[in-house]
This record gives structure tokens, C-alpha cells and sequence, in this order.
């Protein structure tokens, strides 16, 4: 009865592998289109996460409440990490980059609304949304857009992208708040930004129902 039952060795099935190299995605549409998408997407997150405390003392809020709604932007990042990519997976990526590219102009829309408190909050809710969509985007847009065949090479192109625009973010609105006074002409472009990141995310879905409809 205490006889070892023989187990049959489980043998892997080969990966298999479908899509494009690197340098068949960099002759389409669709690559510069979502490379110039999420470099709109980069420049309304990394600057507004880094200046978020700074903005909302300028605007009044004592430091006690601008730290909390900044660590309420923290939680809503860490959740969204999770959620955003759940979402993603089951709604796709059509409605998942619809839904990302209206968070992308709401949020700086609240922001030149940030006299009300409710404004603040929601701001900074949706621009964790923002933040942790994009990075968790990137993966699944490359995926389904572009196959695993060269996945690696691809997602690092789109990866580079985004965290040099994050980088440059920042002290572009620093710079614009030290010639003016004032974040207001920041998010103005921002917004413009968001707009055009929708945009560039719409085509994107056009491209993409275009080319399954050719094959």
C-alpha cells in the first residue's frame, strides 16, 4: 500500500513562435504609430507624478492633504498595475486603448480644474491609471500587435521610448513653471498631448482591424 506510484515524465511542448523581427515591425504603420502614442503617454505621466505635491501646494492645498492625495496616486498606481492588464486581457486591446486614451486627456483636463478638492482626487486617480497602463500596456500591445517572434528586441524599442520621454517630462514642466509662474501651460499641452495619444491609440485599432481583414 505504500508502494511508490510511477509517474510519467511531463516533457515540455516546444514554444511556439509567430509574428514579426524587429525589422519587418519598423516597416509598418503600426509600430510608429504606437511608438508615438506612447511617447504622448510618457510625457502626461512623468512629469505630472514627479510635480504632483509641488503643483498641489502651489494651487493652496496644505501639505498634510497634498501627501495624501499623492499617496492616494501611489495606491492607484500599485491597484491599476494589476488591474489595467486584467482589463486589457479580457475587454482587448480596442476598447483597453480607447478606455487608456480618454484617462490620458482626463487627467490633465481635472488638473487645470485642481481648485476643487474632487478634481484633486479623481486627478490623481486617473493619472495612476495612466501611469500603470502604459507601462503594463506596452507588453500586450507588442504581443498582440507584433507576436513573440521578437518580442525582446521590440518591447525594449517601445521600453527606451517611454522612459526617456518620462525622464524629459519632468523638467519640461519645471522649466515651464520657472519661465511662467504657473503649471496652467503645462497641462494645456499635456492635454493636447492626451488628445493626440488618444488618436494615435484609435488608429492604431483601425490599422489593426484593416490588416485582419487583408489577411
Amino acid at each position: 500500500p505504500y508502494r511508490r506510484k510511477k509517474v510519467s515524465p511531463q516533457i515540455d511542448s516546444p514554444v511556439q513562435y509567430s509574428g514579426m523581427l524587429l525589422s519587418q515591425a519598423r516597416r509598418t504603420p503600426l509600430f510608429w504609430l504606437l511608438l508615438i502614442a506612447f511617447f504622448f503617454f510618457a510625457l502626461c505621466c512623468g512629469g505630472p507624478s514627479s510635480h504632483l505635491n509641488a503643483f498641489l501646494t502651489d494651487h493652496g492645498y496644505p501639505i498634510a492633504l497634498a501627501t495624501a492625495i499623492h499617496s492616494f496616486f501611489q495606491l492607484s498606481v500599485a491597484f491599476n498595475k494589476v488591474a489595467i492588464g486584467a482589463f486589457i486581457d479580457k475587454a482587448g486591446i480596442a476598447i483597453g486603448g480607447i478606455f487608456l486614451g480618454l484617462c490620458c486627456i482626463a487627467t490633465p483636463a481635472l488638473a487645470l480644474m485642481i481648485q476643487s478638492p474632487i478634481a484633486a482626487w479623481l486627478h490623481a486617480l486617473l493619472l495612476g491609471v495612466i501611469c500603470a497602463g502604459y507601462s503594463i500596456a506596452i507588453s500586450i500591445y507588442v504581443s498582440k500587435l507584433f507576436g513573440n517572434l521578437d518580442f525582446s528586441a521590440i518591447l525594449g524599442i517601445f521600453s527606451m521610448d517611454t522612459a526617456l520621454v518620462s525622464a524629459l517630462s519632468s523638467p519640461f514642466m519645471g522649466s515651464v513653471f520657472d519661465s511662467t509662474g504657473s503649471y496652467h501651460l503645462s497641462w494645456i499641452i499635456l492635454l493636447i498631448c492626451g488628445i493626440l495619444a488618444a488618436l494615435c491609440l484609435v488608429g492604431i485599432n483601425f490599422l489593426q482591424r484593416r490588416r485582419k481583414t487583408e489577411v
